[in-house]
């Protein structure tokens, strides 16, 4: 009677354990099915080539290309106040535009840069209180700045260059070069020969220059920092004519 019932009941344990394998390979075969299946889905969700939503919330977007570089940028600062976009060059960190506007104060911006990532150009406008247009040269320095405050235009720079259609400098306004930057405005004919020149010279001479057709200079006018006139003609040979005092 025991034998009987031991045989029974090693066999119901081995129909129990070949149930477990069978569970146990149905259950290897599930997950693998479904982490195939989510594996492709995940790629076929990487290689999409249209979206199309209506809405998109996030505080960071990267643009990136083929080579795994970032090449925009769209973002908020971390105190959630200036929103900006930059657009980079070859590498990231090389960046060629930026454009932002900050919540609290209304200020908006927008620069350009070089190949070499040095700003060239920057417009923004305060609070619609003042607008400011700057222009570097290669050094990454300010050449020029305009300010308007919503009354009056002011204009910083080292030399400023009016041209005609033609392209020829009719007009240059500017500061000398040197420690003194004495201002000076020179006016140009239509050939960009200089024929008329005014000038500031603080130890020197406050006047007006004239010039020939060749850019010689022919006559000069002016009064002295001790408040005396002085007057002088020249040849065309570069000889004074006739002078006074």
């Amino acid at each position: 009677m025991n034998e009987i019932q031991n045989h029974q009941e090693t066999q119901l344990l081995r129909r129990r354990i070949r149930r477990l394998e069978r569970m146990t390979v149905l259950m290897v075969l599930l997950v693998s099915v479904v982490a195939i299946a989510g594996w492709t889905v995940r790629e076929h969700l990487l290689s999409v080539e249209t979206v199309i939503a209506t809405k998109v919330e996030t505080n960071q977007l990267h643009i990136v290309d083929t080579e795994g570089k970032i090449r925009c940028k769209v973002g908020l600062s971390p105190n959630q106040d200036f929103v900006s976009m930059k657009l980079f060059g070859a590498d990231t960190a090389t960046m060629r535009l930026s454009l932002g506007v900050s919540r609290s104060t209304g200020t908006t911006g927008f620069a350009l840069y070089n190949q070499a990532g040095k700003k060239i150009l920057f417009m923004n406008n305060e609070a619609d209180t003042s607008t400011t247009i700057q222009v570097f040269n290669k050094n990454g320095d300010i050449a020029t700045s305009i300010v308007n405050n919503g009354q009056n235009n002011v204009i910083f720079s080292g030399n400023y260059v009016v041209m005609d259609k033609s392209g020829a400098t009719r007009a240059i306004m500017g500061l000398s070069d040197g420690a003194e930057g004495n201002p000076y405005i020179d006016l140009y004919d239509k050939e960009g020969i200089k024929r008329v020149g005014l000038f500031a010279q603080e130890a020197a001479t406050y006047g007006l220059a004239l010039f020939d057709s060749q850019g010689l200079n022919r006559a000069t006018v002016g009064i002295t920092p001790q408040s005396n006139g002085a007057a002088a003609i020249i040849g065309n040979d570069g000889k004074v004519i006739w002078k006074a005092p």
